[in-house]
């Protein structure tokens, strides 16, 4: 299972994230999520060629908070990745700051093997890398 297109919505995220996104299942989109961030369950709309019966498995408790959690994931890493490397180690996350602002990083020839080196120690320390902006 994984969300694509995820829009997260802080400011509407009350007792739930408020979001919409595409469900993706063994590689083909199966559904529509969304939720209003008011505490309820997640609406789910099928996606051509799937019935509400094939999309009722993921309206369960543990797949609400798995997809929840996938969200929140998902914000975090929008919000931290140009800060610096985000990371995550078993259930924590880290960030290690990049020594200047990553826009002007990459305007540098020694942009790509510097990225390259601190990727492999991070790597070789137990980390995954979850920046998608590198």
């Amino acid at each position: 299972m994984e969300l694509r297109k995820i829009k997260y919505f802080e400011s509407g995220s009350q007792e739930t994230p408020c979001f919409t996104a595409e469900l993706w299942d063994d590689g083909k989109l199966t559904a529509y999520l969304e939720n209003n961030g008011r505490g309820g369950n997640n609406m789910i709309h099928p996606a051509d060629g799937f019935t509400y019966k094939d999309v009722a498995k993921y309206d369960d408790l543990n797949v609400e908070s798995e997809i929840f959690g996938m969200v929140y994931e998902d914000a975090d890493i929008r919000k931290n990745q140009s800060k610096g490397f985000f990371m995550k180690k078993g259930e924590d996350y880290y960030v290690q700051k990049f020594p200047y602002p990553i826009s002007k990083m990459k305007k540098q020839e020694w942009y790509d093997r510097w990225v390259a080196k601190q990727k492999a120690k991070i790597k070789a320390d137990g980390f995954i890398i979850l920046n998608r902006n590198l």
